[in-house]
């Protein structure tokens, strides 16, 4: 009798299911892992505004909304975020990630007439997201967090 070689239709079908379940469990980690990191890239980019925001006010003796006036770089994350100050009051910087990830922090400056916000930043994130609620609930630069809804 002749030997064959080769892969019965079956033992194709197994090997085929097996790397389906691995990439079904695999992708959603994935996702959540570049989450993180954008968001955390977020936060970075919305305290270092924040640094070069108060050695602004110590050289100047007012806060400016131009982040080009700062001596960092800003530059978005390939318009995955934005940032901006509203000296309003209270004065804030706002960040916020642009697109499929709804998150915005929202960091108050020292300068506020108000007291109680003086340090204190918010994360929002809209209640049909979960990776933006885990990640406001679980940042350590919030003092607060708040479900957005659409």
């Amino acid at each position: 009798m002749k030997r064959k070689d080769g892969f019965t239709l079956i033992e194709l079908l197994v090997v085929v299911l097996i790397i389906g379940i691995l990439a079904a469990v695999a992708v959603p980690q994935y996702q959540k892992a570049v989450f993180k990191s954008r968001m955390l890239g977020l936060q970075q980019q919305t305290l270092n505004i924040k640094k070069a925001l108060e050695i602004y006010f110590t050289e100047n003796g007012h806060y400016t909304t131009n982040l080009n006036e700062l001596d960092i770089t800003y530059k978005p994350n390939n318009g995955a975020w934005n940032c901006s100050v509203d000296l309003g009051k209270p004065e804030v910087i706002r960040c916020f990630a642009k697109e499929k990830y709804h998150v915005a922090l929202q960091y108050f400056l020292d300068n506020n007439s108000d007291p109680s916000f003086v340090g204190k930043s918010t994360c929002f994130a809209y209640e049909d997201d979960p990776l933006a609620k885990d990640f406001c609930r679980s940042s350590q630069m919030t003092s607060s967090w708040t479900i957005v809804k659409d």
